[in-house]
């Protein structure tokens, strides 16, 4: 496709015209996909959900501070970002790492890569014994092992050794440099010295024939660690929900699961830990604070009985009443407070946002407490007393039962029965991979095949740059385009009869004369009038860049139309290398134009009447110089020659670019034309052969267009085939596009 204006049917015919480039990328994709699925390893997904911030406060801060339990749980809460890291951290996964030994790495020894597959189709019905010596040590089915310890010295740390089965339970340990360094059995733990140390390994089950070998590896419980967390995904189903999804992929389907609720049930247990670790320093402060407390309320109500028993009985007002109440309240509420503070200090730097939330609502309360102050001094001074001393008693009173009632919340917690994290839903076993996915699988590498096909077929037509408009020809080369032959199916088949040798004149015009691409031919009988009025000679060269160009097919017909219009033709095949004319017409070449060239009688080399009006030279006999025997004085001789006994003389030359002999030919020739193949020349390589021919003294004429599918030209429609130069020692076969 060339030029600026190129319409989207161009693009839509690139693709349609290697349709079957496109189908054979889509469909080997497609497969290498599936292989790619085949061979994978199916990937099974195990997940639980946790939920946190299960305990809930019994109050506000401003009650009691028997309610103390409210302030310790908003100390332990976190969101959902702290508990996830919380989760992957190594206090969570390092204890799941030592629990299921996860630094020890056990796995059947496959066939490289497809003995995984093959043993997960059960290996055919195979059993160790039935297999050849060297493909015993592989799995093929369903072999397991389970290693329980593997200790190894720090500089085999990363190193594979391998676990080969015996008989009756047993094993050989082999060592990375292939060494046996001893044998085992199954649930007996096995010492042996290596390197600067020794190897421990305790093998818990091992099913497997004997000389099936496992690879065993012991890696560093920091890389283990490090693995695990990064294959962990945790993340919080719905935002500020507080459930956090764990989940694991790997490909023991049992596996996953275990890691997954040791995960969680380790995050459960470090919960409670810390919750009771913290009651425990909680709870000493507040046994520490009792004592105290319970003094000065004894204090405080010896002094009230005291005060009693002086004055009486005092009635307080109703604005007292109400004053004392308020000032309870106050008072209560800031000694809560300051107890909270003094707790939360005990863990926290001042500056934490926990204690100047605090310290603020003391202040706050603190201007509440003055400005009742004011208003109780306005009393009697025996209200302002009895008021005072009935505050204190009650305040003592409220506080010493919230602190009595918090120190046993607070033991509760300690013996770590109540944890801020619960497990909602445990992980199970899964039962179906979830990698690969097929339908996704198979759907991408439908569309990349579909992608990749079409990228291919225009790499293709650029790498090919192959002309498919004639107007390109026209407007590059400033040379007129003589007749556009459209592709016949018919030739394809003749061209088959050509391959096979039957006898019989193989030529469409002769054959089919109302063919499609025959009718493109008689344009070119009828151009041959227009090219130049006063030709040199009645000889006509028809030669191509390349060969598959379909010159020879051109030759042969131009021949036979020239013939059908009451002339008399000579046709001439001056390929002496590969020529296959008379393929056409006979099995073999006989002599032909070498032995007249050389010297040889016409009428002993001419074939009479291969088609009614036409005689025929074939190339004769192998030339390992043609080019010298073309520079001779013969040449010239005998183009003069037949072309005074003949009234139309069609030669069918060598291509430009492969030698040099058509343009010794062309100097002899009255009309040179110059066939150009639909989709196989480029516009660079016709010009670069026009070029030689133009520096050899030739002109040409006019082009041929040839092998146009239908829908690209004015003739006919529904082909979709191509043909090429010849076939055997000539031109290429024609083939079906």
């Amino acid at each position: 496709m060339h030029g600026d204006n190129v319409s989207i049917s161009e693009y839509f015919r690139v693709v349609f015209d290697s349709r079957h480039l496109v189908c054979a990328v889509a469909l080997g994709t497609f497969a290498l996909g599936a292989f790619y699925g085949a061979l994978n390893q199916p990937m099974y997904r195990a997940d639980a959900l946790v939920q946190i911030g299960t305990q809930t406060s019994s109050s506000s801060d401003t009650e009691a501070l028997g309610r103390l339990s409210a302030i310790f749980d908003s100390k332990v809460k976190a969101d959902a970002d702290t508990e996830m890291e919380l989760i992957r951290s190594r206090l969570v996964v390092g204890e799941t790492v030592r629990q299921l030994h996860l630094e020890v790495a056990a796995h059947p020894r496959y066939f490289p890569l497809f003995g995984r597959w093959i043993a997960r189709l059960g290996g055919g019905g195979w059993s160790g014994s039935e297999l050849p010596f060297g493909l015993r040590r592989f799995a093929w089915g369903d072999e397991a092992i389970e290693v329980s310890a593997f200790d190894v010295p720090r500089s085999a740390i990363g190193q594979q050794f391998l676990v080969k089965a015996g008989k009756d339970k047993s094993f050989e340990l082999i060592a990375p440099d292939g060494i046996v360094l001893g044998q085992g059995t199954v649930g007996k733990q096995l010492t042996t010295p290596y390197g600067n140390g020794e190897v421990r390994v305790l093998v818990a089950d091992l099913d497997a024939p004997a000389g099936c070998e496992f690879t065993l590896t012991a890696n560093s419980a920091q890389a283990a660690i490090l693995a695990l967390q990064n294959a962990l995904s945790i993340s919080e189903r719905k935002a500020q929900s507080g459930m956090i999804g764990i989940a694991l992929e790997g490909a023991d389907p049992l596996r996953v699961a275990d890691i997954v609720n040791t995960v969680a049930q380790e995050y459960l247990a470090q919960d409670l830990a810390r919750r009771s670790s913290e009651a425990e320093h909680s709870l000493l402060f507040l046994e520490s604070q009792l004592p105290k407390l319970r003094e000065e309320l004894q204090h405080a109500e010896e002094q009230y009985n005291a005060f009693r028993n002086s004055k009486g009985t005092i009635d307080l007002s109703t604005e007292s009443r109400l004053l004392l109440q308020q000032v309870v309240d106050l008072d209560t509420a800031m000694r809560s407070l300051t107890q909270q503070r003094d707790d939360v200090a005990q863990h926290y730097q001042p500056g934490y946002p926990t204690l100047t939330g605090i310290n603020a609502k003391i202040a706050r309360l603190q201007q509440d407490r003055e400005a009742l102050s004011r208003r109780v001094a306005t009393l009697p001074d025996t209200e302002q007393t009895a008021l005072r001393l009935m505050r204190d008693v009650r305040v003592d009173t409220e506080l010493y039962t919230s602190l009595l009632n918090s120190a046993q919340q607070l033991r509760v917690i300690k013996a770590g029965n109540v944890g801020n994290v619960r497990i909602v839903d445990r992980a199970m076993t899964p039962e179906k991979a979830v990698k690969p996915n097929w339908r996704v699988l198979l759907s991408l590498s439908a569309v990349l095949g579909i992608v990749l096909g079409i990228a291919a077929a225009f790499l293709r037509r650029a790498m090919i740059g192959g002309v498919e408009r004639s107007v390109e020809i026209e407007r590059a080369l400033g040379i007129p385009v003589c007749a556009v032959v459209p592709h016949s199916e018919l030739q394809v088949r003749l061209q088959d009869d050509i391959r096979r040798r039957h006898p019989g004149v193989h030529v469409l015009a002769a054959r089919s004369p109302c063919d499609v691409a025959v009718e493109g031919v008689r344009s070119l009988r009828t151009a041959l009038q227009s090219i130049s009025a006063t030709p040199r000679n009645n000889v006509i060269m028809i030669t191509s860049s390349t060969p598959g160009a379909g010159k020879s097919f051109l030759s042969a017909n131009l021949a036979a139309v020239q013939a059908a219009g009451g002339k008399r033709v000579l046709l001439i095949d001056a390929d002496m290398r590969m020529g296959n004319m008379h393929a056409s017409f006979a099995p073999s070449a006989g002599p032909g134009l070498r032995e007249l060239l050389n010297g040889d009688a016409f009428d002993d080399v001419v074939r009479r009447d291969v088609m009614d009006g036409v005689d025929l030279i074939s190339r004769g006999g192998d030339s390992l110089n043609p080019a010298d025997i073309l520079m001779s004085g013969r040449l010239s001789e005998l183009i003069h020659a037949v072309s005074m006994r003949y009234d139309c003389v069609v030669i069918d030359t060598p291509p430009v670019l492969a030698v040099t002999d058509a343009t010794l030919i062309g100097r002899q020739a009255g009309t040179t034309l110059f066939v150009v193949r639909h989709g196989r020349h480029s516009v660079a390589e016709v010009h670069e052969a026009l070029s030689r021919l133009q520096k050899g003294g030739v002109s040409v004429s006019g082009v041929l267009f040839t092998d146009v599918p239908a829908d690209r030209s004015t003739y006919g429609s529904g082909y979709g085939a191509s043909y090429g130069y010849g076939s055997g020692r000539g031109e290429t076969s024609i083939k079906t596009a």
